[in-house]
């Protein structure tokens, strides 16, 4: 297959129109970040309250586009091809507290992968042993900047503190940086000044809401970092680059009074040896289904039940998902209530006319 062709493929399996017909082929929004950033609110949000305007694909890497849609072009020659198109292309990268961004990609991972063990196991493995577990593979986890490293940005620019984020043009594609820690408060606000549209910013899909949950909870409460673990925090350039001296400050002042005196982590070549035993171990699937609160489909049902969730939303009411095919059998069961209601009327009309 030549590579227009696989192209073109790569766009019918990831329901972009080649054409520009209306707003929402004409605008694609590609959040292609890393993992545990804050990418699922980001796209479930831009869903929710603009998906008659904007096409929102969301991609962390090529792999993900193999397994799942069979689709063997990289990531940015899609974002290229749908620019020449003459499509308005957004790419969104999100940066999250490298500490916090580590333990939610730890625990992301910590039965199927970490440790090969049901959620009911893991609950029984002392939290002395999961923090050791951790704090050896700390360096290695969730060290990618895609904004700098995988866009192919000639000359980037540097992140604007004052409006919180980061926005420029290159061939034609609109690059933006967002911090996960500015979601609350500054999202709404940048996202309206970027895409000309209000958004509410909804719930992501958290580790709170998983059945690790209480695992989770007495992690958090005991862990206290290494002093070479934070030494490693302190020289990432990636943490000057996206935070001004006072959040530099007040996040490692933060962590600086949860540190101990000890020294751990594994080498490369430790490394290396426990992520190829832990993926020959690994049974599980890490194919996660129902992630989003929108999935972003466009039927007639889930039009309708968008409307709904974006209201409550708006109420600060709890927003349920928007997923196509629970939407279609939740329709089904109305329509059969409705034509069961009208059976009954008939019924009854008929025993009053005498009929039955």
């Amino acid at each position: 297959m030549e590579k227009l062709e696989k192209l073109k493929y790569a766009n019918s399996r990831l329901l972009i129109s080649d054409s520009c017909e209306d707003n929402r082929n004409r605008n694609i929004i590609f959040v292609y970040c890393p993992p545990k950033v804050g990418s699922t609110s980001l796209v479930s949000s831009i869903r929710l309250f603009a998906n008659e305007k904007y096409n929102v694909i969301h991609l962390h890497n090529e792999d993900i586009l193999k397994i799942l849609y069979d689709i063997d072009v990289s990531i940015k020659d899609i974002i290229q091809y749908n620019k020449d198109t003459g499509k308005n292309v957004y790419v969104f990268d999100i940066y999250r507290e490298p500490i916090e961004h580590k333990i939610s990609i730890f625990f992301e991972k910590i039965e199927r992968f970490h440790f090969n063990s049901s959620s009911e196991i893991v609950k029984t493995i002392p939290i002395e042993t999961i923090i050791t577990r951790f704090n050896n593979i700390f360096p290695y986890l969730g060290d990618q900047d895609y904004y700098r490293n995988e866009y192919g940005i000639q000359d980037p620019q540097s992140f604007d503190f004052e409006k919180k984020y980061l926005i420029m043009r290159n061939e034609n594609v609109t690059y933006i940086k967002l911090r996960l820690f500015d979601s609350t408060h500054y999202w709404p606000s940048i996202l309206k000044e970027i895409l000309g549209t209000e958004v509410k910013i909804v719930r992501d899909y958290e580790t709170k809401d998983k059945p690790i949950k209480e695992v989770y909870g007495k992690f958090m409460e005991f862990y206290k970092i290494p002093e070479n673990l934070l030494d490693l925090v302190r020289k990432d350039e990636k943490l000057s680059y996206y935070m001004n001296e006072s959040e530099r400050e007040t996040y490692l002042n933060k962590w600086g009074e949860k540190m101990t005196h000890e020294w751990c982590h594994y080498v490369l070549k430790e490394y290396k040896v426990y992520l190829k035993v832990s993926s020959e171990n690994q049974r599980l699937s890490e194919i996660q289904k129902d992630h989003y609160m929108d999935n972003g489909c466009v039927c007639k049902n889930c039009k309708i039940k968008r409307e709904r969730e974006r209201e409550n939303c708006i109420k600060n009411k709890e927003v349920s998902k928007i997923i196509h095919v629970k939407e279609e059998k939740k329709l089904v069961k109305i329509v059969k209530r409705e034509v069961l209601k009208k059976r009954n009327v008939e019924i009854r009309l008929n025993l009053m006319k005498g009929v039955w």
